[in-house]
């Protein structure tokens, strides 16, 4: 009876897209020698990037929540005013009113403006990162 060695070799295939590439999958590939310095860096930029457009698109979120918050105060302000009468008593309350309005308004002022940079900022750092994205090249065979 004749012996014949067998090898059996698998081919294994894994896709990663950079738009869902993490932290922990660089560790990953930088434990197991995936990628060389260069790669590593461009991938480490892209990441940090992605952090910042996400604490961008955070800060947006907080900013456009606070601004709803103050609207729905302020229509509770304007039903309350309506309802007041003309007493000494109600006057007072409709200066306080207005006073916590105008404070609101200044506020809403603010957050619009925050808005507006924080929106530009966040422009800014998604086309750094397309620019990134873009510029990096990787094929690598492993074994």
């Amino acid at each position: 009876m004749l012996e014949f060695p067998v090898s059996e070799r698998n081919e294994e295939f894994d896709s990663y897209a950079l738009q869902n590439f993490t932290r922990d999958n660089l560790e990953l590939f930088i434990a197991r020698k995936y990628v060389d310095d260069k790669t590593r860096a461009a991938l480490e930029t892209i990441i940090a990037l992605k952090d910042k457009v996400a604490t961008a698109s955070a800060r947006l979120q907080v900013i456009d929540k606070e601004a709803a918050e103050i609207a729905h105060d302020q229509e509770r302000l304007r039903e309350n005013i309506k309802a007041l009468t003309s007493t000494a008593e109600a006057k007072q309350l409709i200066a306080r009113y207005v006073s916590k309005a105008n404070e609101q308004e200044t506020r809403l002022e603010q957050l619009e403006a925050e808005r507006r940079t924080t929106i530009a900022e966040r422009a800014r750092l998604q086309g750094e990162l397309d620019l990134a994205v873009r510029s990096l090249s990787l094929d690598r065979t492993l074994h």
